[in-house]
Parts: structure tokens; sequence; C-alpha cells
């Protein structure tokens, strides 16, 4: 069996692997988000987070032809626009007003690469209603969690749950990688005695 290579830097998809009983390596792909952004801006938005998954494992799979390249991205929508990852708590205080009260939505695509080849991909969605959130409560989340690094300025997986008044989908989903279709992949490719069958 190849061995399986995660082609991201993200702590939160790592931790999901792991809990999910697979054994890799991480390896940051040197893949130009920035530039392929730009690119792909005519696509559907849920076809944009397939395509930067699929750069950014495709990069790494080249340069590691006989391992398995997992490839994941995730992109929050409202009303059509994207919302780009904060970086600072004034920004995230921006999105976070700007979603209160509404509906959102948060796609996340994942892929599979083996010798530079595309092997399997996936897109989910999941809608996200949040609460009416007071400037306070805006504050207090943020100093809680501090999710400038995070889709939307939450992070689900922590506090950030806890801001919604309703959720249509998967948890996995919105945290970034649609984790139950990778893992019954992977099954499908190396038999039912791998530890990952503790998933289900």
């Amino acid at each position: 069996m190849p061995s399986i290579i995660l082609a991201s830097g993200s702590l939160i998809r790592q931790t999901m692997l792991k809990n999910a009983g697979l054994d890799f390596s991480v390896i940051i792909s040197d893949f130009n988000e920035e530039i392929a952004k730009q690119v792909i801006q005519h696509l559907p938005i849920p076809q944009r987070a397939a395509a930067l998954a699929r750069g950014k494992a495709e990069m790494v799979s080249k340069k590691h032809p006989d391992a398995l390249v997992i490839g994941a991205d995730q992109i929050c929508e409202l009303d059509g626009v994207t919302l780009s990852k904060a970086g600072n708590a004034e920004k995230a205080a921006q999105q976070l007003a700007n979603l209160s009260g509404k509906t959102h939505q948060q796609h996340s695509a994942v892929c599979l690469y083996f010798n530079g080849i595309l092997q399997w991909e996936t897109i989910e969605s999941a809608q996200l209603t949040m609460r009416d959130l007071s400037e306070q409560e805006i504050k207090d989340y943020i100093k809680l969690d501090e999710p400038f690094s995070a889709c939307g300025s939450y992070f689900f997986e922590k506090n950030g749950k806890n801001l919604f008044a309703e959720i249509i989908g998967e948890a996995d989903v919105i945290q970034g990688m649609p984790l139950k279709g990778l893992i019954g992949f992977l099954l499908s490719l190396i038999g039912k005695n791998h530890p990952t069958r503790q998933y289900y």
C-alpha cells in the first residue's frame, strides 16, 4: 500500500485524519493559491474549492509519485461573495458582523492524487444560519477562539459552533474536509483490515 501524504498545513485537517486512524505525513504544497484564484474566478464557487484542492495535491504528487496525496480546500460564501481568512481581529469582527443573522455556505472539496493523476474527488456544502450577534458577543468570541485563519472567522470545532441558530450539513464539511467519502474511497483501495475501519 502506498504511503499517504496530506498536502496541507491545516491543523484541523491533520487532526481529522488522525482521528480517522490514518497513518500519513504532511507536505505543504508550493501551489500559488492567489494566482490560481484569479484564473478560476469564473467558476462556480464550489468548483473553485475543488480546483484549489487539485492544484495543491497535484503539485505534491508530481514530486512524490509513489504516494497517495490528499488535497483539500474550503471556501466560505455569503450571498455569492467569497470570504477570505480574516488574518486579524478587526477583519474577523467585520466578517462576523456581516454573517450575523444571515445564512451562508461552506463549500469543502477533497481529492486524491497518485503519480500526478487525479484518482478521486468530491465537493460537499453545508448551510449555516448565524444567530444575531451583538458587538460584544463578537468581541468575546474573537477573544476566545482567535479565529483569524478560519474561513468565515469562526472555528466550528471549538466554540464557533455556538454561534449558530441552524446548521444543515456535516461537521467535517464545515471544518474543511468531507471525510466520509475520502475514508470510504481509501478503504476500497486498502481493504477491510486497515485501522481506518474504526471510523465507521
